[in-house]
């Protein structure tokens, strides 16, 4: 799975630092700061985004847990893009009969 999302390749890479293999500046500065509260979200060269959540797991080892999010962040922007079609086709009617009213009123 390392290979197919983050282009690792096996045997090439093993023993390399993760700086060397994950080259984003969001990335070193998210191992940096070590803020592991929270995950690190990223767009990948390769248009995928990833989530990073990273543990510690022995002294002086950590645990890095990558997730494809893609498909979750594209039906996000659906949703989103739904809804704000959905307001915009209510608004458009309901601003046309307010007209009519006010005119009626007057």
């Amino acid at each position: 799975m390392a290979r197919h999302l983050l282009g690792f390749l096996w045997p090439e890479d093993n023993g390399q630092h993760i700086l060397n293999l994950l080259r984003y500046p969001q990335f070193s500065y998210y191992l940096q700061q070590q803020a592991f509260s929270h995950s690190l979200m990223l767009q990948l060269n390769n248009e995928h985004h990833v989530e990073f959540r990273v543990m510690p797991y022995a002294e002086g080892q950590l645990l890095i847990v990558a997730r494809d999010v893609s498909q979750m962040r594209q039906l996000e922007n659906i949703r989103r893009n739904f809804f704000a079609n959905v307001s915009h086709e209510l608004r458009t009617p309901l601003m046309v009969l307010q007209g009519y009213l006010e005119i009626m009123s007057n």
